[in-house]
């Protein structure tokens, strides 16, 4: 997941290319470059990139050249030189752009499990959307490699609230899926949004029943706020249900549901769930 900001603002220098025979001639060291450091040739790449960093300087300034050195900063982290590309990156004009740009190197860095380079460039990130949107982006690799200690404690580095909310919605989802449940629901109680705070307790119900606890979905379930999010929460552990083939056990708690909204949304829930068992077996 990208971080907010960089993919709206950084886009177009992804989408517009200029012909000029200076803007070509340093594309074609840059993409050599890329060629160079997949082979793990870093040092000769950053020799290359050096090349291309200064034919890049000579063009007048504008938005070819702030595209051109937005490429050179993500092959310069790519190079293993994250110091570098942020210099490179400091080099574009339009301000959001560079914010835009350092937090794809954050990304880039955070991707390769740099996370303490990562932390530290995206401290260096001026306008505070875009550094929230990259602490977020290490949140998420920290989570997808099993560091949901500090994903925890780097979520709560982010100062923009709604980013901040979003990160441990991920955090707590993810604790569920690691079968910590007590972990999960305890960070859920720091979401303040609730409509992440939902999205978290769907998530974490929906684990539960997967580990077969469909008391404790329904009762997580039960602490979404909003009536038609929980309708989708019981859709979604009846759902699990009958793939394990208790559909009698699901038809007991559906019918002591007290909302017809709540009922019909868990029933097709059940019925979306025989079907794809239904054509699981099917396909073997």
């Amino acid at each position: 997941m990208k971080g907010m900001g960089a993919a709206s603002v950084a886009a177009p220098f992804r989408q517009r290319r200029n012909s000029s025979p200076i803007y070509i001639a340093g594309l074609f060291c840059l993409v050599f470059v890329t060629a160079q450091a997949s082979a793990d040739d870093f040092a000769d790449a950053r020799k290359i990139l050096k090349q291309a960093d200064d034919m890049a300087s000579k063009m007048e300034p504008g938005f070819v050249r702030d595209n051109l050195f937005h490429d050179i900063a993500l092959a310069e982290a790519q190079a293993q030189d994250s110091k570098e590309a942020v210099h490179v990156a400091a080099h574009i004009n339009e301000s959001l752009s560079r914010s835009a740009t350092v937090e794809e190197i954050v990304e880039v860095l955070a991707e390769s499990g740099r996370i303490e380079e990562a932390l530290n460039t995206a401290a260096t990130i001026e306008d505070p959307v875009n550094r929230a949107g990259a602490i977020q982006i290490i949140v998420i690799a920290l989570i997808h490699g099993g560091r949901l200690t500090q994903a925890v404690e780097t979520a709560q580095r982010i100062h923009v609230d709604s980013t901040r909310y979003g990160a441990l919605r991920d955090i707590a989802i993810a604790q569920a899926g690691a079968g910590d449940f007590k972990g999960a629901l305890e960070t859920v109680k720091t979401i303040k949004d609730l409509y992440r705070k939902n999205i978290a307790l769907e998530g974490i119900a929906i684990a539960q029943a997967k580990t077969g606890n469909i008391h404790a979905a329904l009762l997580t379930a039960a602490l979404i706020h909003d009536e038609f999010e929980r309708a989708d929460a019981f859709g979604a552990i009846a759902e699990v249900q009958a793939q394990t083939g208790d559909r009698e056990a699901a038809l007991a708690w559906i019918h002591k549901l007290n909302s017809p909204v709540h009922q019909s949304r868990a029933l097709l829930g059940l019925a979306n769930g025989i079907l794809l068992k239904a054509k699981t077996l099917a396909a073997k």
